[in-house]
């Protein structure tokens, strides 16, 4: 195959763009000089107890849908102003968020950490970049 530049051919460069959602808390508009995607420990903490008292309560595989419906929510990120954030553990800045490279190290970086599971990055990813699903 032929190699186009910088990529291996038929490869494709995903291209999202970034959308900076309204704040979390105060429901203004976000500048990325400002913004931050943060989490709570406390409500990782809190996820991880009510897992684990959900798994204590289905120790055997799930055979309804009923069961698996009750599984919890992972803990969401919350999109602020810094100014906004006050009752975070972990903040990213959104400024090293901006590109898709850079989310994917925040991504393996956050994949070390032993509470990443409890979160829903996923979904706090596809606030800032919506239309990546597009792109894939």
């Amino acid at each position: 195959m032929k190699k186009a530049k910088g990529r291996i051919s038929g490869e494709k460069k995903i291209r999202g763009k970034m959308q900076l959602p309204k704040c979390d808390l105060c429901r203004q508009m976000v500048q990325l000089k400002d913004g931050v995607l943060s989490i709570c420990f406390n409500e990782i903490l809190e996820v991880e107890h009510i897992r684990k008292r959900w798994e204590e309560d289905h120790p055997d595989l799930i055979l309804h849908v009923r069961d698996f419906l009750t599984y919890p929510d992972q803990a969401d990120w919350k999109w602020q102003h810094s100014k906004c954030d006050v009752d975070s553990s972990y903040q990213i800045e959104a400024a090293r968020l901006d590109n898709i490279e850079k989310v994917l190290h925040w991504t393996f970086h956050l994949m070390g950490k032993n509470w990443f599971q409890f979160t829903d990055w996923r979904k706090a990813i596809l606030r800032l970049y919506p239309g990546i699903y597009g792109d894939l």
